[in-house]
């Protein structure tokens, strides 16, 4: 099975995607839903990107984000946690 983890927008917690979550599991994967440092109004991008790594730990999972007007930051972000994460 695949390991998921579930990135929402700065304005949301990890319990946003619960309907998905539920659905993944249901089906036998592994979920995470990082909560996001949304409190902390100078976090940037990094501190979102370590969120997501942090979450990830040891998993060789697919990340899934969504609620994100912008796609260019976006990708940046998911740059950033692959980096972050030790993927080439």
């Amino acid at each position: 099975m695949t390991d998921f983890v579930l990135h929402s927008w700065r304005t949301a917690r990890g319990l946003v995607p619960d309907l998905l979550a539920a659905e993944l599991k249901g089906l036998g994967h592994a979920v995470v839903a990082p909560d996001l440092p949304i409190e902390a109004v100078d976090a940037t991008w990094n501190d979102y990107a370590e969120a997501a790594a942090r979450a990830m730990s040891d998993l060789a999972a697919v990340i899934v984000g969504h609620s994100f007007s912008r796609p260019r930051e976006f990708a940046a972000l998911l740059d950033e946690i692959a980096r972050k994460c030790g993927a080439t």
